[in-house]
């Protein structure tokens, strides 16, 4: 795992079949908005992750793949006392768990991060450049998929939180070291100008 220095593409409604995203299981590919021509890594890297999905770990070891929860379905040791999902497996049917009975949740958000983190270092026939540019994008998604989908009280404590705050800190790094990467091929003072103002503007974005 490299150490990090601190996380195109979201319809907040989606109207597909009549549906909207929060009536549909969410799909990363269909959260893509303003890059209209992604590069040949980056579609790589979409088709790879496809529909994001939260799994359960049940007590016995067995596992399901479920649409994404919108409200925060508590920790482990304290979920809630039942948990209604939607497996992936058996779509528009709705199935109760038992809190008792569940080990562990992975969302969505944790699987992907593991996945471009995977990715990143993997061989392959793309470049360096094109692949954190890729790894960039599908933070992105992340960030905005995260942000739309899942939901919290207002006024209240985000349960959401650290899992934000860690796709944040992969977008940031993502970043950094797409900034990095560019800097190496600058060239003449124009480019690295603009280098800076990129650099400035990330650092904007991150502040919180």
């Amino acid at each position: 795992m490299r150490k990090t220095s601190t996380p195109s593409l979201i319809l907040l409604v989606l109207l597909a079949g009549g549906l909207t995203a929060q009536e549909k299981t969410p799909d990363l590919v269909n959260y893509w908005l303003d890059v209209q021509q992604p590069s040949a890594a980056t579609a790589a890297l979409f088709r790879e992750l496809s529909t994001c999905y939260d799994e359960i770990v049940l007590k016995d070891l067995s596992s399901l793949r479920v649409r994404p929860f919108q409200s925060f379905p508590g920790r482990a040791n304290a979920f809630a006392k039942t948990l209604q999902v939607e497996d992936l497996a058996r779509p528009k049917e709705s199935t109760v768990l038992a809190g008792e009975d569940v080990q562990q949740i992975r969302f969505c958000e944790e699987i992907v991060l593991e996945r471009v983190e995977r990715w990143r270092d993997s061989p392959s026939a793309q470049s360096q450049s094109d692949k954190l540019r890729a790894a960039e994008e599908v933070l992105l998604t992340l960030a905005r998929f995260h942000r739309s989908w899942r939901s919290a009280a207002p006024l209240s404590v985000n349960p959401w939180h650290d899992l934000e705050a860690a796709v944040a800190k992969s977008l940031l790094q993502a970043r950094l070291d797409s900034l990095a990467e560019s800097a190496k091929a600058a060239s003449n003072d124009d480019e690295r100008k603009t280098l800076l103002k990129r650099a400035a503007s990330i650092l904007e974005a991150h502040r919180e």
